[in-house]
């Protein structure tokens, strides 16, 4: 049942998040904090109750990954920038 409730804890999720313009360590890193949220929840809560586990991950798991997804989006963008501009140094 412990695994059941955290495959639909992180279904859940991904369900109301979309991760499509994540990077895969992204989406990964967000995976695994679902997971370990939903784990820790079910310890101090039991199974019984999955629909108050289900917002006691939610709520501790969105701000995480939206601080992981603005990162993310920040160290790509920067990425793209440094190709560019390594692209135009071999050019010139």
């Amino acid at each position: 049942m412990k695994d059941f409730l955290k495959a639909y804890c992180l279904m859940v999720y991904l369900d109301r998040h979309s991760l499509t313009d994540a990077s895969i360590g992204a989406r990964i890193r967000i995976a695994a904090l679902v997971l370990q949220k939903t784990e820790d929840a079910i310890e101090r809560h039991g199974v019984a109750d999955w629909e108050r586990i289900l917002g006691i991950v939610h709520k501790e798991v969105r701000p995480l990954a939206r601080y992981d997804l603005e990162t993310d989006h920040i160290a790509r963008k920067r990425a793209e920038t440094h190709c560019e501009k390594q692209k135009e140094d071999c050019d010139a």
